[in-house]
């Protein structure tokens, strides 16, 4: 299905394309030239590699804000009584040009997703991720569209302590039918 031609900008196949980028998401870019190389004995650099896929993510912020559902990533399998957490935080990352920049990250991921380990330690399963380089004001908007088709429900801890403010923040959600 995405084995189709590839566009001129490289000189590969639209298949090995999508396995870059699989690989390119998955490693660190040289890593994933040496497992590309071990798996099946292609040696492509790890540049190349970070070149495919920084082109092709470049692609998905475009998509996403013409809200194109398939580019937006949705929690597999939300049943009607499942809660939906959102959680959010923000830092700021020195970046190569030697300069400060706030950036902004959330994971959602619904209750029957949260395994216990052990007494102390539990892990989440199943998630979606998103990222933003940026202000609030922009990030926010590019949040939501990953929570269209739920009900929100702000609790007044969540309001007190600052939702949309910067601070750290649980949301819960019930998915609206």
């Amino acid at each position: 299905m995405f084995c189709v031609a590839a566009p001129k900008k490289f000189a590969i196949t639209r298949c090995m394309q999508v396995l870059l980028c699989l690989l390119g998401q998955s490693k660190v870019f040289e890593e994933a030239s040496e497992l590309l190389d071990k798996l099946v004995g292609l040696k492509i650099s790890g540049m190349q590699i970070q070149r495919v896929s920084e082109y092709y993510g470049a692609q998905l912020d475009p998509a996403i804000n013409r809200n194109i559902e398939s580019c937006i990533p949705k929690i597999n399998e939300v049943k009607r009584e499942d809660t939906v957490y959102v959680m959010t935080d923000g830092s700021m990352l020195l970046t190569r040009d030697e300069k400060w920049k706030e950036v902004k990250l959330a994971r959602i991921f619904t209750h029957d997703n949260i395994l216990k380990i052990s007494d102390k330690r539990s892990e989440i399963r199943d998630s979606v991720y998103v990222s933003h380089m940026g202000g609030v004001g922009v990030f926010l908007p590019k949040l939501e569209r990953h929570l269209i088709g739920y009900k929100i429900r702000l609790s007044s801890e969540m309001e007190r302590n600052g939702y949309g403010t910067g601070q750290k923040t649980i949301i819960r959600a019930r998915h609206k039918y």
